[in-house]
């Protein structure tokens, strides 16, 4: 066997951990390298070609869009977005109109239907059978300027031993978005009716047939205008109106009154603006952004308003 010289083992190892100094004192750039190829067409803006400008420019490629902060998104190329809004994925959600229906009955013993104590209430015995029947429906609308969704059903409850308590209760869900003028107008809207349990103390079996339990509607709907000064400041206004309304449920109800807790108010109101103007691509070091914002929420007996800004 060959020998071999005696400090060849050590140069070995002085070699490795030079390869492996010298590695590691090359990971940073290779990061800031990467994240800088990355960041070039975000900065600087992408030819249609795909190239990045040397030196950051404000250009921008044909089918893109430029947003505040400097980056760019695809545009909307014909009959390929997701909805309204801009860009999307194409196929995302089916288009056009589509309307579904569908129904279901169920019957329900139960020892306590009331969830209260036999006492309570004159001449009732706690056990029952329930028969619940319900019809709901859905429609939805998707398209390039509009998107809605909207979803009802129509709950109908039968008590055989406690039929003063039978109720039909209504649940509605419903959002759509219109985008009036591209890029500049579009209204948001939505709606929902649905019971809801505004006293917590009371009794929370499945009927909960209480004072606490109320049918409650309401609705929100929202105007947006976006303008742009060029590259230099984005406006949005936003306004916005929201109500709520509880309604006593029709039928019987067993009234539990809470000493020291507010009475039920029937309804809610709110209304708001907020202004906003923004810096464009000719602020990308250095974004700035002002803000103001006044609101008013109005309730029998009580009225809240308030004011705030933003810098």
């Amino acid at each position: 066997m060959a020998s071999q010289p005696r400090n060849a083992h050590a140069r070995s190892n002085r070699w490795r951990v030079l390869r492996l100094l010298s590695s590691v004192a090359l990971v940073p750039f290779a990061i800031v390298n990467a994240h800088a190829q990355t960041a070039a067409p975000a900065a600087g803006g992408a030819q249609a070609g795909g190239g990045a400008q040397a030196g950051g420019g404000a250009g921008q490629g044909a089918g893109e869009t430029r947003a505040m902060d400097g980056t760019t998104t695809p545009a909307n190329q014909g009959g390929g977005g997701g909805g309204v809004g801009g860009a999307g994925v194409q196929g995302a959600q089916p288009k056009g109109f589509r309307f579904t229906a569908g129904g279901d009955i169920s019957e329900t013993y139960t020892t306590n239907a009331l969830g209260l104590a036999n006492s309570s209430v004159g001449g009732y015995s706690g056990s029952d059978l329930i028969t619940i029947a319900t019809l709901t429906f859905g429609a939805s609308d998707h398209s390039a300027r509009f998107d809605g969704d909207l979803s009802y059903s129509l709950s109908g409850a039968h008590y055989v031993n406690n039929s003063d308590f039978d109720r039909l209760t209504n649940y509605l869900t419903g959002l759509g978005r219109a985008n009036l003028i591209p890029n500049r107008l579009y209204v948001t809207a939505s709606a929902f009716a649905a019971p809801i349990l505004v006293n917590g103390y009371g009794p929370q079996a499945a009927g909960a047939t209480n004072s606490g339990l109320r049918d409650t509607y309401g609705y929100t709907i929202s105007p947006n205008l976006t303008f742009r000064f060029g590259q230099f400041a984005r406006s949005d206004t936003s306004l916005n109106q929201a109500s709520v309304f509880f309604v006593q449920p029709g039928g019987a109800t067993i009234n539990q009154t809470i000493p020291g807790l507010p009475a039920i108010p029937d309804h809610v109101i709110s209304y708001g603006a907020t202004q906003t103007i923004s810096s464009g691509p000719d602020f990308y070091r250095l974004n700035w952004l002002l803000s103001g914002n006044i609101s008013k929420t109005t309730q029998p007996g009580l009225d809240f308003e308030a004011a705030t800004g933003n810098a």
